[in-house]
């Protein structure tokens, strides 16, 4: 039997979007590509629902410029999945957000990138982005439905990462997801806005020693070696399922990415086609896929990162190895951490 069950899936429902981000990972746009149509994304529910019960991510581009976000949304419900939806908040209303409540989403992510709008409308490419950001959390609290905050940490912002933490409390989010750059898509053209693995490591101890104990849950994106950190600080974590601390890099692990057109990445970040579910069964990809299953074997993970003594515990970002390098299996490339053991 495999033991490597999807506990979170992306659905990127479309790539079409309303703003022009800086670092967008999907390159997205406005026109509508191949998008996988209703039935096709009702089926392949039907095929997760078939050997597992994940958290299901309905992303994008924006997810809310598709007419049928929220039947799509009610099946996966109804298939007894775990249903949430990353939003950059522009789009919310206080219809759409009554309408996905009725389809039953769980929680809600809104995207802040900046402590105001100076920053979180430059780097979202979209005057007055913030301000409606803002209110989509005001409106989600009023409704009683769970949100949390993500966050695209780089040089511009690693700065403010104190005053967005205080502005998510002060909010009423129920998490911080804070995802750390990796240079792909329009992020490609960052890289020098990218942390350095010294600035990396200063803000990764900085968020879990500033939240280990605090009201709000923090969750850190694309990087793995925070876990590395809170194992080093000898920390327990007792959180829900939501914000479980699942440690390490999850994709292909428990983690994997769906994109609009129906081709199987091992995460969102790392593009590399895996299957498609248009031609083959889901559950076929995930435990056949040869990249998955790679990932999966530890003992092939190079450099440091397969000498460290952290690696079930870390194991390195695998897109940002793969964006660095063009190997998915090498080394973290933003880590300062020496390991203590060597390879055997």
């Amino acid at each position: 039997m495999n033991r490597f069950i999807p506990r979170l899936i992306v659905l990127e429902l479309t790539r079409r979007c309303i703003l022009n981000c800086l670092h967008c990972r999907a390159n997205s746009h406005t026109t509508q590509d191949a998008e996988l149509k209703t039935e096709e994304w009702l089926r392949v529910l039907e095929e997760i629902a078939s050997f597992c019960q994940p958290i299901v991510i309905f992303s994008g581009g924006e997810a809310l410029l598709r007419d049928d976000v929220f039947e799509i949304i009610g099946f996966a419900k109804g298939l007894g999945l775990t249903p949430v939806i990353a939003t950059c908040g522009v789009t919310l209303t206080k219809e759409k957000i009554k309408q996905l409540k009725q389809a039953g989403i769980k929680r809600v992510s809104v995207s802040i990138d900046g402590k105001n709008a100076a920053t979180h409308d430059t780097i979202r490419n979209e005057k007055g982005a913030f301000v409606k950001a803002l209110t989509a959390m005001r409106m989600l609290k009023e409704e009683n439905i769970e949100f949390q905050v993500n966050t695209t940490v780089m040089r511009d912002n690693v700065n403010q990462l104190e005053e967005i933490l205080q502005l998510a409390e002060a909010y009423g989010a129920k998490s911080f997801h804070p995802f750390f750059l990796v240079p792909i898509g329009r992020g490609s053209l960052l890289k020098e806005r990218q942390l350095s693995a010294e600035e990396y490591e200063a803000a990764l101890t900085w968020l879990f020693r500033k939240t280990a104990h605090g009201t709000i849950s923090c969750r850190p994106t694309c990087a793995p070696h925070y876990f590395r950190i809170a194992h080093q600080e000898n920390f327990n974590y007792t959180t829900d399922s939501l914000d479980a601390k699942t440690e390490g890099c999850l994709c292909s692990r428990s983690f994997c990415f769906i994109s609009s057109t129906g081709k199987v990445y091992p995460c969102g970040f790392l593009e590399i086609e895996c299957g498609d579910v248009r031609m083959e069964n889901f559950r076929k990809i995930w435990q056949d896929s040869g990249v998955f299953n790679r990932l999966r074997d530890l003992t092939q993970y190079k450099g440091k990162c397969g000498e460290c003594e952290y690696l079930t515990v870390c194991g390195g970002c695998r897109a940002r190895a793969y964006a660095a390098c063009g190997d998915y299996l090498e080394e973290e490339p933003e880590c300062i951490y020496q390991p203590l053991t060597e390879k055997s």
